[in-house]
């Protein structure tokens, strides 16, 4: 369905109101009661009458465009629907002749036979043929060949559908528009070929042409590539328009590429407005099924809308019939509120010039009434307030001038304190700084005491420290010589084992050499004892293949040769086992020679070491011998130095208590000098508030006395029935 813009947007109702409301905005100021009522209420009736118009408009507008594009999209369906059937009922000749004969086991001059003569029954069809799986069409009357390779139609077709072509051209001069239909015919349950048969685009053409919408409807239709199929402009069929091509260099047929776009997107709302050579156009779209081709019902907007135009006029009508109306009703409104306010200006203009006397007949029970009857109550109340500021202002009069003479009085004693109190304060001023310059010397003279007394107390600590160390030290050093002594001692024992167990070492070596020679010995022992074992296994060998020579007479033989070749065997394998022990041993022997070795070089490394320490261990306890004295000599002035710490110490107490005595006075002397001088701020501080007070209270007796003043003047103006009183009275 179409979005269709609201009438009240177009009618420009609200810029229209604000254009007129600021134009006459400041005449609107300059206008009477009756012309300001006049204007609103006739503004707020135009606005009302145009909101009623828009609104029935727009409503009207909507529900007609609703039954119209209701209407076309039925047509366009129906007119879908039409020509499907009118497709569907050319495929019943193709089907007529497929059951009637089995051109799938014919040759082609009997096809062609055929379907020359079937073709005087069906006139429709131009031309019959059929197409082989190459995709070769022999056409019947006119014997010519055609290939369909590439022909989405013909490839549907073999695989079993019934389809019809795109528009194309064709017939005997090779220049009429037809469309061709196929049907495919089978054998053995397989498709083996397709019959086709030509027919003009007229036929299909004049079923579209019965298609229409109003007095600019009419209907044209496009496949999915865009390529018009029908169209009431035939040129645009016979040379292949195509919008969705032509767009590249015309882009005026954007919008009609849109809408063909959105019709073959499948878009359900089946209508949709483009603009087509100048033109605005509705259209109606629906899919053809099976086939991929779409109707299109097209009108032209200015009648698709034309409906509305006799209902704007009454809406017109009927809008300025209202606002005629309207304006009569505003200015009887105006009238009937300003009327009764007239009669009160008099009354209002007298007031203004000062007669308080004046009263208003009250002659209704309306508002207006109550007002004229409160403005009464208000004239008397005010001419009686009047009367009483009269009498008060008198009155404020002398008081003002008591007051004045006070003032004076007041501010003459008030200076006089204060000059005193400034030079108290000098006074007090100069004392606080000497005492401060005091406290500070004071404060400085303790602080370098504290600071001698700590640096004493630091020294006598450190001093302390020292004499501990150097004890210590002195302690540590016959520690060290006494350690070095018992060293040197250990050096020598150490000395002496070392060349122990160099000598145990050599003992080792010369035993494993021993060993090493007597276990040589034994292995080729044992390698005599392994070749005696083999020829004693010969001979038993031998001595058995003797007794069995012998039969039973060397069986006996044979027995005991069996078992001195046993203990033959048993004497080589124990021989080898010892050979192997022996060969083991000599390969210990040989590393624990190798190790001895090493260890008689450490030995001696070991022995040089111990050498270089016992000479070094010599200088050590000539050094700490010397090392003791001077520590000693240390230890002598350090006690010295504690003694004169000391007493430095205590002259530095006694000093330190003494400052803090005169501190302390000088910080209760600053005290009490601080106190003074507080109260002499907290006193001049008073005075200056009095003063301040005296100069504000003596500008408010001056504009107390210009109020009063003006006040009086302001009063005399009136006119009230106590006016005699008061003369009377004495106060003018």
């Amino acid at each position: 369905m179409l979005k269709i813009k609201s009438k009240i947007l177009k009618l420009k109702i609200v810029p229209v109101v604000i254009d007129i409301i600021n134009k006459n905005l400041t005449k609107l100021n300059n206008l009477t009661l009756s012309g300001k009522l006049f204007f609103i209420i006739g503004i707020l009736i135009l606005v009302i009458a145009l909101l009623i118009g828009g609104i029935s408009l727009a409503l009207a507008t909507n529900i007609v465009n609703k039954n119209a594009e209701r209407a076309l999209v039925t047509e366009t369906k129906l007119g879908a629907v039409l020509i499907t059937s009118f497709i569907n009922n050319q495929f019943e000749p193709l089907n007529s002749l497929i059951n009637t004969y089995s051109f799938g086991g014919m040759p082609w001059a009997t096809q062609q036979s055929i379907l020359n003569e079937e073709r005087v029954k069906y006139q429709e069809y131009m031309d019959f043929g059929i197409v082989t799986p190459d995709y070769m069409c022999r056409y019947a009357s006119s014997d010519t060949r055609v290939d369909f390779s590439g022909q989405n139609f013909i490839t549907r077709a073999f695989e079993g559908n019934s389809t019809v072509s795109d528009v194309m051209k064709g017939g005997a001069n090779n220049g009429t528009m037809i469309l061709v239909y196929a049907v495919p015919f089978y054998q053995y349950e397989q498709v083996a070929g397709v019959l086709v048969g030509q027919m003009n685009t007229m036929a299909i053409n004049n079923v579209a042409r019965l298609i229409d919408f109003g007095a600019t409807g009419y209907t044209y239709i496009f496949n999915q590539k865009g390529q018009a199929i029908f169209h009431k402009n035939t040129s645009l069929v016979t040379n292949g328009f195509n919008p969705l091509e032509a767009v590249q260099s015309d882009s005026s047929l954007r919008s009609l590429v849109a809408f063909m776009q959105r019709a073959m997107s499948g878009s359900p709302q089946n209508i949709a407005q483009y603009r087509y050579e100048g033109v605005d156009i509705y259209g109606g779209y629906a899919p053809l099924a099976n086939y991929g081709w779409f109707l299109v019902l097209a009108i032209h907007k200015t009648e698709f809308s034309s409906a509305l135009t006799v209902f704007r006029i009454w809406i017109a009508i009927l809008i300025l019939f209202f606002v005629i109306v309207g304006f009569f009703i505003a200015s009887s409104v105006s009238d009937s509120i300003t009327r009764p306010l007239n009669r009160l200006l008099p009354a209002f203009q007298e007031v203004s010039k000062g007669d308080l006397t004046v009263r208003i007949l009250v002659v209704s029970n309306d508002e207006v009434g109550e007002i004229s009857a409160r403005f009464n109550d208000s004239l008397r109340n005010l001419a009686q307030a009047i009367s009483n500021t009269k009498q008060a202002v008198l009155r404020l009069n002398d008081i003002v001038e008591r007051l004045s003479e006070m003032m004076e009085h007041t501010n003459d004693r008030t200076q006089q304190i204060s000059q005193a109190v400034a030079n108290a304060k000098e006074e007090s001023v100069t004392q606080s700084l000497l005492v401060l310059e005091t406290n500070t010397a004071i404060n400085d003279i303790r602080s370098h005491i504290e600071q001698l007394n700590q640096s004493v107390e630091n020294q006598g600590i450190a001093i302390t420290q020292s004499s501990t160390a150097t004890a210590a030290m002195i302690t540590n050093v016959k520690s060290v010589a006494e350690s070095l002594n018992r060293n040197s001692r250990l050096t020598e024992e150490l000395l002496e084992a070392s060349e122990s167990g160099k000598k145990g070492i050599q003992q080792v070596a010369d035993i494993m050499n021993l060993l090493e020679s007597e276990s040589a010995g034994l292995i080729k022992a044992s390698t005599m004892i392994q070749r005696i074992a083999q020829q004693t296994n010969l001979l038993s060998l031998n001595a058995t293949i003797e007794a069995a020579h012998a039969g039973l007479v060397g069986k006996g033989f044979a027995v005991v040769a069996d078992e001195i070749r046993k203990l033959a065997e048993n004497t080589s394998v124990q021989g080898r086992a010892i050979n192997k022990v022996l060969s083991n041993l000599k390969d210990k022997i040989n590393e624990a020679t190798r190790f001895s070795d090493v260890s008689q070089e450490r030995f001696n490394t070991i022995l040089q070491l111990i050498d270089r320490v016992q000479k070094q261990e010599t200088v050590i306890k000539e050094s700490m011998k010397e090392q003791t004295r001077d520590s000693f000599q240390v230890s002598d002035a350090m006690q010295k130095i504690t003694k004169n710490t000391d007493s430095v110490k205590y002259g530095s107490v006694q000093i330190l208590q003494a400052s803090q005595v005169i501190l302390d006075d000088m910080q209760k002397l600053t005290g009490a000098t601080a106190n003074v001088n507080k109260k002499v701020d907290e006193i001049t501080s008073e005075v200056d508030q009095i003063t301040s007070a005296i100069k504000a209270l003596a500008t408010i007796i001056a504009e107390t006395e210009e109020s009063v003043t003006v006040l009086s003047g302001s009063v005399s103006n009136f006119k009230t029935e106590g006016e005699i009183t008061l003369r009377r009275a004495g106060y003018e």
